[in-house]
This record gives C-alpha cells, sequence and structure tokens, in this order.
C-alpha cells in the first residue's frame, strides 16, 4: 500500500513537472533554477528506484521516503524566509536598481583570465606527473589512489580552468566573438585530472554546467539580437563532438573499469548492492555492449543510492562531524583527537555494512541527506538545509541580473549545486569547490577592475 501511495505520488509529479514544461514560454529560464534542477533529478532518480523493478536487499521504507520530502522542504521554507528577509532589507527598491543597472555598464569590459590559465596549465602538468609518480594508474581502470595535500592544491589550483572556459563561453556567445584559444584548452584542462583517477565527477559537472550556460546564453542572444549567430552554431558543433568522446570515455570506462568480462560489471553492481536485476535489464545489458552496459550502468548508479539513505537514516548514529564530513579536504588533516576527522564516519560505515552484510554499499553515493546527516544528525539536518536555503536565496537576489557574466556563472552554479545533491553534498566534491572558489576569486577581480 505503503509503495503504492509513493509511485502515485512520482507519476502525479512528473505529469506536473511535464505541464511546467510544456507551458513555460521562457523555457530556457528554467535552466537556471535551482527548483527545476531540485525536482527533475530527485524526481528522475526516485522513478528509476521504484518503477524499474531492481530488487533490492535493503530497499527504501516510506518513513525514509518522507522525510526525502520533508529535507527539501525544509530548503523550500529556507528560500521563503530568505525570500522575506531580502524583502525586508531592500525598502529602497528603485535605489538599488539604478545601482545594478550602473554597475553591468562596467561589467561590459572583459576581464583578461590568461594569467590565471597559465597557472591552471602549469598545476595541472604537475598534477599528473606527480600523481603518476605516487600511484601505479592504469588509464581507464585505477580507482584507489594515493593522494596528499599537495596533489588536492595542485587539483585547486587547476580547478580555475572550470571557471575560464565558463567565462570565455559566455563571453564568446552573449558578444558574437570567437572564444580564446586558451578557454577551449580550459575546457579539456578541467577533465584531465579526472581522467587521470578514471573517474566521471569532473566531466559530468563539466557538460551540465556547459549545457546550461551554453542554451541560456544561446537564447539571451537569439531574443536581443534576433539571432544566435554563427559562434552559436560553430560551438554547439563542438561541444557535440566533446560530448560524444566524453560518452565514448564513459562506455570505454564502464568496460573495464570491474573487469573485461562481459558479466563483470553487472555482478559487481549485484554483488555491491546485494540487489537482482530483471530480465529485461539483462537483456539490455548483454545485448546492447558498450551502450548496453553505459546506460545500465547510469540507470544503476541513479538508483542504488537510495538503499544507502535508507541504511543511514535508519542506522547511522554518530560521530557527528558539524559540517566537517563535507569538508573532508580539511578534516582528513585534522588530528583524530579532536574529534573532526573524516575517518571517524567511514570507521562507522564500516561497521554498519558489515553488520547488514552490504559491505559495498560503504563506498556509494550518500546523497546530500545522507552526508548532512553524518554531519547534523537527522534532526539537525533539517535545520541545515533550511539556513542553506536562506543563503541560497540572498545569493539570488543579489545576482538577479541574468545579463551579466558574473550573474549568470552564479546561476550556473546554483542549480549545478542543486543537480549534484542526488549524488553527494556540492561542498564535498572537489570538482564543484574548487572552481567555486575561483568564481569569488573572479568576481573579487571584477569588483577591483571596475573602481
Amino acid at each position: 500500500m505503503e509503495e503504492y501511495i509513493i509511485k502515485s505520488i512520482l507519476i502525479v509529479t512528473i505529469i506536473i513537472e511535464l505541464i511546467i514544461l510544456i507551458k513555460k514560454k521562457d523555457r530556457y529560464n528554467l535552466l537556471t533554477s535551482d527548483i527545476f534542477w531540485l525536482f527533475m533529478p530527485w524526481t528522475i532518480c526516485l522513478s528509476l528506484y521504484y518503477f524499474l523493478n531492481i530488487k533490492y536487499y535493503i530497499s527504501l521504507n516510506w518513513k525514509t521516503f518522507f522525510y526525502i520530502i520533508i529535507f527539501w522542504f525544509f530548503y523550500l521554507l529556507g528560500k521563503y524566509v530568505g525570500q522575506i528577509i531580502n524583502n525586508f532589507k531592500n525598502k529602497n527598491i528603485n535605489r538599488n536598481l539604478i545601482i545594478e543597472n550602473e554597475d553591468i555598464k562596467k561589467l561590459e569590459i572583459k576581464l583578461n583570465l590568461f594569467p590565471i590559465f597559465l597557472l591552471s596549465m602549469g598545476s595541472v602538468v604537475l598534477y599528473v606527473v606527480y600523481m603518476l609518480s605516487i600511484n601505479n594508474i592504469v588509464f581507464g581502470v585505477t580507482r584507489n589512489i594515493n593522494t596528499n595535500a599537495f596533489a588536492t592544491f595542485l587539483l585547486l589550483v587547476s580547478n580555475s580552468s572550470l571557471i575560464i572556459w565558463l567565462y570565455e563561453l559566455s563571453y564568446s556567445l552573449l558578444n558574437e566573438k570567437k572564444i580564446t584559444y586558451y578557454g577551449w584548452i580550459s575546457a579539456i584542462i578541467y577533465n584531465v585530472p579526472c581522467l587521470i583517477i578514471s573517474g566521471r565527477d569532473a566531466m559530468i559537472i563539466f557538460i551540465v554546467s556547459t549545457l546550461i550556460v551554453f542554451i541560456y546564453c544561446g537564447n539571451y542572444a537569439k531574443k536581443e539580437l534576433g539571432s544566435k549567430g554563427k559562434i552559436f552554431l560553430k560551438t554547439k558543433r563542438i561541444f557535440v563532438f566533446l560530448c560524444i568522446i566524453i560518452i565514448s570515455y564513459l562506455i570505454f570506462l564502464t568496460g573495464n573499469r570491474y573487469g573485461t568480462e562481459d558479466d563483470s560489471a553487472l555482478q559487481m553492481y549485484e554483488a555491491s548492492a546485494r540487489c537482482e536485476f530483471p530480465e529485461y535489464l539483462r537483456n539490455i545489458y548483454y545485448n546492447y555492449k558498450g551502450i548496453g552496459k553505459l546506460l545500465i550502468n547510469g540507470l544503476f548508479y541513479y538508483s542504488s543510492q537510495f538503499s544507502k539513505i535508507e541504511l543511514i537514516y535508519n542506522q547511522y548514529d554518530g560521530p557527528y562531524l558539524g559540517g566537517f564530513f563535507q569538508l573532508h579536504y580539511i578534516s582528513r588533516m585534522l588530528p583524530s583527537g579532536l574529534g573532526l576527522n573524516y575517518s571517524l564516519v567511514s570507521s562507522k560505515l564500516s561497521i554498519i555494512t558489515y553488520r547488514k552484510n552490504v559491505q559495498g554499499l560503504k563506498i556509494f553515493w550518500d546523497t546530500i541527506i545522507g552526508q548532512f546527516i553524518y554531519d547534523f544528525g537527522r534532526i539537525g539536518s533539517l535545520f541545515a538545509i533550511f539556513l542553506f536555503g536562506i543563503i541560497i536565496k540572498n545569493i539570488q537576489v543579489k545576482y538577479k541580473d541574468k545579463n551579466s557574466i558574473y550573474s549568470i556563472l552564479i546561476n550556473t552554479f546554483i542549480p549545478l549545486a542543486i543537480f549534484l545533491t542526488i549524488e553527494i553534498s556540492p561542498i564535498y566534491d572537489y570538482y564543484y569547490i574548487f572552481p567555486l572558489f575561483w568564481l569569488i576569486v573572479i568576481i573579487k577581480m571584477k569588483k577591483k577592475h571596475t573602481v
């Protein structure tokens, strides 16, 4: 009965989303809406979990399902309260608008990001050489790697490349200018560290963020200039080509990461999550070769995380790290005696998964909900996401003008963060938080440049 109710809720939600998508006049504005990127991925992934008919040993309980809904309700409530706070603070709206319009004129001056590009290029070369020297890396196979503070620092510097790429892309589309050569190289640089460790995180972030900027800027240019222009069409072809390369890499990775036998990946999925695939999915996996394996890999990874949420919600009772689990790049370096080290949660998860005989779930995605629980507990997570909603609304109000490149980038990173929540907390992800750091740096550079 409970599952029937949940499935009915998901079906109604999907229908409402489709109606909004069809009737929305300026549909490209949805791409910069965090609400769209919240409902779309979570609805799709929950639907995959409930409708694919994959049988999991640990299944999502109806109580945990409604906790997910309550969790995101507190986020939306936080945004609502944030809007009220901003309405109270900004009584003199006309004066604020005048200030914004004056600032927009100053933003027409393009920043020279070439010096940062040189830093990014140098750091990625050092990163590759250093990681190869301290790890026995086999391309497309190696998953567990050794790293340290120096490698993390190099990754931090090299990740400025994503912001350079998105900035150059935005400027090109809005002004009908060719993308600089270092803009194109930056698109490659950002993905190199991920390729070295046979990862996929950076590529997902790259594709989603580029898609948001590309479609929004292209449609804005069409609206303002009457045409998307030659630059848009040329960039579109190159972006499609890059996506084909990335998909080819993902097919290669899926076929090699878990072994070279035909059923290696499928056996790994079923053993690690203690699940059983229905016959129709097994046929897709075996009959459609690389594409079939990639498809099943995606369906599995974007549905199996709910088994881990169920486990965490019911079994995890501390330690709680007060945010330092998500800030693992800091807590990993803290003394264990402080009680804030990342490894404390990892050790507890090992115990929980061992007791339930699902050791493979330890390395699965936690989603933002699981990681908030590690940091704040079940009740504390609701207050934390409420505060997060207030902060997001404040940022959106401050950068509400989407005609500015900087506002476009901010309004790209907010929905990107919400999209990532179906996997992990965006604060946890190197490939998100490091580019965000550089976006803040560039915004500071802009302010200094326009004084």
